[in-house]
């Protein structure tokens, strides 16, 4: 991995985080992208000098480690991207990053310069720009970047409608800027979110960028139909959990005596704490981690819909990552289930790390399968 990047702020070392031992996809790959050189390009014509800067979805620090003179606060709803850019910042100064808040933290007093990396959610990005009207002026300056194969056709509406005129330029470094003029005179609405949804019986509530936000997701859809096969468990692991309707429904089935979640998503973990208090009392508890938290139990069953990207990029170490980490926190005879796209073909792996996976569902897009701990 490549991890020499020269800025137009300086030279700085720069890694991905989680790092993958023997990972040959991580092997082509680098902590930072043309979005974020073009970014900073920008940035470097102005004048940053006793300005408030708020940087947003910065992915692995390379925004934040070349403007670590500056007055930042960095805001991001990714549990990996906050521990990529604490490291990095690490590496390059010997110190921690000063300003780090999670998406679910409010952001305080009002900044001069807002730069973005354009999520992938569109309703993320809605979510976000309402957030920071508080925080903004007439004379703020906000600037996006996106790499082209990324940036939706109405990125640029988004900006325009919800902040004030915007220009996107042209393509350069496969990416494109967004400039746009804060207009405060003319804001409308509110956030419409957290957003709830009805589905099999319960109401849940979803913030921004929960996975499949406001509605029930295919592959859960599919998840759901077997959860009368489930084995009898005192204690569940929901990992990956989004809204936490996996861990929720399998715990109204099997009725364990404790429901932990987990999810990288800050927004996720909100959202699912204020559903499994709906609907579980205090029987459970939730954390903000790319892992099951050390401070978990081991357990009897363990449900995971697993993310098969990580950012932009198309990835399955996260998931193979999660599946290691879940044989490891399951009870010997605890079992392993995960629902997947058919096309991944998470049986192999399973199998070998296992020594069984079984195919419950049978779906032409989906599978569910079935492990166990026999060690």
């Amino acid at each position: 991995m490549n991890t020499h990047y020269d800025s137009p702020f300086g030279a700085l070392t720069l890694q991905r985080y989680p790092l993958f031992k023997n990972s040959k996809a991580q092997q082509n790959l680098q902590a930072w992208e043309g979005a974020d050189t073009l970014l900073l390009e920008e940035l470097s014509k102005h004048d940053l000098s006793n300005k408030r800067i708020l940087i947003l979805n910065d992915q692995f620090g390379a925004i934040s480690c070349a403007l670590r003179a500056f007055d930042i606060t960095i805001q991001t709803d990714s549990f990996l991207s906050s521990t990529a850019i604490r490291l990095n910042t690490q590496a390059n100064t010997k110190q921690e990053p000063e300003k780090l808040v999670p998406s679910t933290t409010s952001l305080e007093g009002s900044f001069d310069l807002v730069v973005i990396k354009i999520p992938k959610s569109l309703s993320f990005l809605e979510d976000q720009l309402y957030a920071i009207r508080k925080h903004i002026n007439e004379h703020s300056v906000v600037i996006a970047s996106a790499m082209v194969k990324s940036l939706s056709k109405n990125t640029r509406d988004i900006f325009e409608k919800l902040l004030g005129p915007s220009e996107q330029s042209l393509a350069s470094r496969k990416s494109r800027l967004i400039h746009c003029n804060p207009s405060p005179n003319k804001w409308k609405g509110q956030s419409p979110f957290p957003r709830s949804y009805s589905t099999h019986g319960l109401e849940l509530s979803c913030d921004a960028n929960v996975f499949a936000e406001g509605r029930l997701d295919p592959g859960t859809r599919v998840f759901l139909d077997y959860l009368q096969e489930l084995p009898k468990a005192e204690t569940i692991i929901d990992l990956a959990c989004g809204s936490g309707i996996m861990g929720i429904m399998c715990a109204q089935t099997i009725e364990p005596k404790h429901t932990y979640f987990c999810d990288e998503s800050f927004m996720a973990v909100a959202s699912t704490t204020r559903n499994a208090s709906r609907y579980l009392s205090e029987r459970f508890s939730a954390s903000c981690a790319n892992n099951i938290p050390e401070s978990y139990p081991k357990v009897d069953l363990i449900v995971c819909n697993p993310p098969f990207h990580q950012q932009q990029t198309m990835s399955t170490d996260i998931a193979m990552s999660m599946f290691k980490n879940a044989y490891r926190q399951l009870k010997r005879n605890g079992e392993f289930w995960v629902v997947a796209n058919r096309h991944l073909g998470y049986h192999t792996a399973l199998k070998k790390l296992f020594g069984n996976c079984e195919n419950i569902a049978k779906h032409a897009k989906y599978v569910v399968l079935r492990c166990k701990r026999i060690d």
